[in-house]
């Protein structure tokens, strides 16, 4: 049988879940003897749109590269160039059956243009984005919409430019709702990866859930044995691990963490993986401030098997399709508390409790009774490892799909709505040719101020010269203050001195004041010397005696 995968930024990417699977589906097929080929996308643009091939791990993979700006956001899923390039892949590859898991950045219209070549069509739906324009229903907010689809609901929540009218974002929203509902009434076999998630997609989709086969994704796993328990003297440990993004609630679990070591100060938390930016990255370690919390950083699997936690947590406020941390946790032996949102308590079933999504209150509470109740904790931690649905078994279950579909060929009309889609051209350019006008003057508004800032670069280039030119004239001015300073300091030297020997003179002084000169027959002089010769002899004695030696 020959295959073609569709799925978005295949081997380009990181260890995404969704590609995850894909590779180890198409490894699975090939084993079984199946021709496998991947259409897949590229964040790099190019202009004219194009077609590259490339191998990756054996596999060929047909690579758009498209040529709009902004070909991820939601309203750039229907797009013309994309569908053609499609169209020559199927022309080129010739699959028996085509097998679609997302076409974010590729386009929201090919199940029904591969319907249109009389070829079955399996579509995964790995999440919510056939429902959502923001993917996860989770609003700017963080709340949950739990709304079908419909323009006064989605219009105010979408991403949007700034130069986009509301009428316009009204249009595509609706748009983007019927394409999706024709994609999957096009589709031969549309598949969820969980009852909860499938529910919920029928939902949403206006369709019946029995429509929707449920096939896990399935894990394989990779613990011999359970990890070790924690000793008896370690702190209450809980564990996170994912990717650090706001969807998924990491900064809940440190709120609730504060709430619990305020009364249960014996805990510490343990958080693993690289975050989704720098600014939640910091915005995480500045609330766990003054906290006995370790943040490890990127992982792997056998880092989680050196860890010997209490609990793991997994907050996430996503309503997650299946997640594949329920199976790590599960083969790890870990007992989980986990968000009710979604399908995760029903993975995990008896090995987990569940806290109300995004409520960090309530998440405490739950970590404070498994902190206060250890038996409990050790009966979730029982249940923590069932028989595993591995990847073997979801591939056999997809194939057999495969083999369904196949006897349902026939050619499907395609059904894109081309007026729709035209109307909705029309009006964004309408709204460009507005924005345009609206902003005529803004080139030479632009060109002045920056004909200013060039007069101000160049005023503060002269400027700089000349601060550079009293700088080095008031470092000389400094080493000449500092050459004075020590000439000074030497004059201050030498007068000190000087005082000292001023000072001796004067006490000198002070003593012969006191002190009797001698007598005249004491220094055995001359009777009949004269008055002169005396007063000579005199002073040399004075002298003398003042230098410190004794008159002779």
């Amino acid at each position: 049988m020959n295959v073609l995968q569709v799925v978005h930024d295949f081997g380009h990417s990181g260890p995404g879940g969704t590609q995850s699977h894909v590779q180890r589906l198409i490894g699975h097929q090939v084993n079984d003897g199946f021709r496998v080929a991947v259409f897949s996308s590229s964040r790099e643009r190019r202009i004219p749109a194009s077609l590259a091939g490339e191998i990756v791990g054996g596999v060929p993979v047909y690579r758009l590269h498209r040529s709009e700006l902004y070909h991820d956001a939601w309203d750039k899923s229907a797009s013309p160039e994309a569908n053609a390039v499609f169209l020559e892949v199927l022309d080129e590859a010739k699959p028996d059956i085509v097998h679609v898991h997302h076409g974010i950045g590729i386009s929201r219209h090919l199940v029904r243009l591969a319907r249109g070549q009389g070829l079955p069509v399996v579509w995964t739906l790995h999440d919510f984005w056939s429902t959502c324009p923001r993917v996860f229903r989770v609003k700017a907010d963080e709340s949950f919409c739990d709304e079908p689809p419909h323009p006064g609901i989605c219009s105010p929540c979408v991403p949007r430019r700034s130069w986009q009218t509301d009428a316009e974002l009204d249009a595509s929203t609706a748009l983007y709702r019927d394409d999706f509902r024709e994609e999957v009434r096009a589709a031969s076999a549309l598949i969820a990866l969980t009852r909860t998630h499938r529910d919920a997609l029928a939902r949403y989709l206006d369709i019946p859930a029995e429509r929707i086969l449920v096939i896990p994704n399935g894990y394989d796993r990779r613990c011999e044995e359970p990890t070790a328990r924690p000793a008896p003297a370690d702190p209450f440990r809980i564990v996170t691990w994912s990717l650090l993004s706001p969807i998924k609630g990491v900064h809940l679990l440190i709120d609730a963490f504060r709430e619990l070591v305020a009364s249960r100060p014996h805990a510490e938390l343990v958080i693993l993986g690289g975050a989704e930016n720098e600014e939640y990255g910091r915005a995480l370690r500045a609330q766990a401030d003054g906290l006995n919390v370790h943040f490890r950083g990127p992982f792997q699997f056998d880092d989680l098997t050196e860890l010997t936690p209490d609990i793991a947590v997994l907050p996430t406020l996503a309503f997650e399709s299946y997640s594949y941390l329920v199976d790590e946790a599960l083969d790890l032996g870990w007992p989980m508390i986990v968000s009710d949102l979604g399908p995760l308590a029903e993975r995990a079933g008896a090995a987990a409790v569940s806290f109300r999504r995004g409520d960090a209150q309530d998440l405490a509470q739950r970590l404070g009774e498994l902190y206060d109740d250890r038996e409990r904790l050790e009966t979730l931690r029982s249940a923590a490892r069932p028989e595993a649905f591995g990847t073997q078994e979801n591939a056999r279950q997809i194939t057999e799909v495969y083999r369904a579909v196949r006897e349902t060929l026939g050619q499907e009309p395609s059904r894109i709505d081309v007026a729709a889609q035209w109307r909705l051209a029309v009006a964004q350019r309408e709204t460009a040719q507005e924005w345009c006008l609206a902003h005529e003057g803004d080139a030479l508004r632009i060109a002045d101020v920056e004909d200013q800032l060039q007069g101000q670069r160049e005023e503060d280039q002269r400027k700089g010269s000349h601060i550079h030119y009293l700088e080095g004239r008031l470092r000389a001015q400094a080493d000449k203050i500092a050459e004075l300073e020590k000439q000074l300091e030497a004059r201050r030297l030498e007068i000190d001195r000087h005082k000292g020997h001023v000072d001796f003179l004067e006490g000198r002084v002070a003593d012969l004041e006191v002190a009797p000169l001698p007598r005249r027959e004491a220094l055995d002089e001359p009777e009949d010397e004269s008055p002169r010769h005396w007063l000579e002899r005199t002073l040399r004695r004075l002298g003398a005696f003042l230098g410190g030696s004794r008159p002779r």
